[in-house]
């Protein structure tokens, strides 16, 4: 079967299945017309943990290829709240023409009544130091902060991911614990770059996307020199890239200097790839981050000609 038949059976399927209840005989058109429920990926589960941690009850969601045996490498996405969707729909795809291996797909969210409130809990959990200007931008915002609420405890949040997390997951799904990566976006590409340096072996393949990496209340750059001065080695699959138009908010040259300084370096056990996307904003950039930074640490992109 050609790629294109595949293609074809493929969104033959997906159609059949999404007008499937068309032909279902309901005298009540009003019925059918109003909303049930929420809308739910197909073949996901979600867990919820209260972290002792962080004092925070996390939304954990899951997907994991139907009929595919383990065990699988696992891929842990931050933001999940806003990612996990967007990341396990671009995995499907990919998964079925061969762009990524079968993988288990991990949303790291929050419990929470409004999306508002994850901009206080992401500043929290996503920075190694403290913000200074956090209080007051979260009141001009007018977002809720919780009370003796605290930014810059990535640490803690690393803790959680590594002592109640994924022993969570490797005893519910098949999954390989010696083959985990982190996808991290804006403050999450922060948190994964910190853990990359700061916290080497964690896990062994980084999507890194537009990093907030120089900050005034702590600057990862100078984290990477102080590693590089007794290091010599870092062994893993690192994807890092910007946005053409991050110039403003200062991502796209502190990921160039970044780019620069890790190819310098020539670290043993470091396989780098690195792309600065070509008329993306910070806005704009997730979906290309999310695709290319798989197939990167993947080893299917830059594709090689046959």
């Amino acid at each position: 079967m050609t790629r294109v038949q595949i293609a074809l059976f493929v969104a033959t399927a997906v159609l059949a299945g999404a007008c499937a209840h068309d032909v279902d005989d309901r005298s009540d058109a009003v019925e059918r017309e109003t909303p049930q429920a929420m809308a739910v990926l197909d073949g996901t589960t979600r867990h919820l943990i209260q972290s002792r941690f962080v004092d925070q009850t996390f939304s954990i969601d899951v997907w994991q290829p139907a009929g595919v045996p383990g065990p699988l490498p696992v891929v842990y996405v931050l933001d999940g709240n806003t990612m996990f969707g967007m990341a396990h729909q671009m995995v499907l795809p990919m998964f079925y023409f061969g762009d990524v291996p079968p993988v288990v797909v991990v949303g790291i969210g929050y419990r929470v009544d409004s999306p508002f409130e994850v901009v206080a809990r992401r500043s929290r959990d996503l920075l190694p130091t403290p913000d200074s200007g956090f209080s007051a931008y979260m009141a001009k915002a007018n977002f809720p902060v919780p009370e003796n609420f605290q930014t810059g405890r990535a640490d803690d949040f690393l803790a959680f991911v590594e002592q109640e997390l994924k022993p969570l997951i490797a005893s519910h799904y098949p999954v390989d614990s010696g083959d985990e990566t982190l996808v991290g976006y804006s403050y999450g590409g922060t948190l994964a770059f910190h853990a990359l340096i700061n916290h080497p072996g964690s896990f062994e393949r980084y999507v890194i996307g537009s990093p907030v990496l120089a900050r005034d209340e702590g600057d990862l750059i100078q984290d990477e020199a102080r590693y590089a001065v007794s290091n010599r080695s870092l062994a893993a699959r690192v994807f890092l890239s910007a946005g053409e138009y991050e110039t403003e908010n200062g991502i796209l040259p502190s990921a160039q200097e970044m780019m620069k300084t890790l190819r310098s370096r020539d670290y043993e056990g470091l396989e780098l790839k690195t792309h600065v996307f070509l008329e993306e904003t910070h806005e704009s950039g997730v979906g290309a981050t999310i695709s290319r930074g798989l197939r990167a640490v993947f080893g299917t992109w830059p594709k090689k000609p046959d």
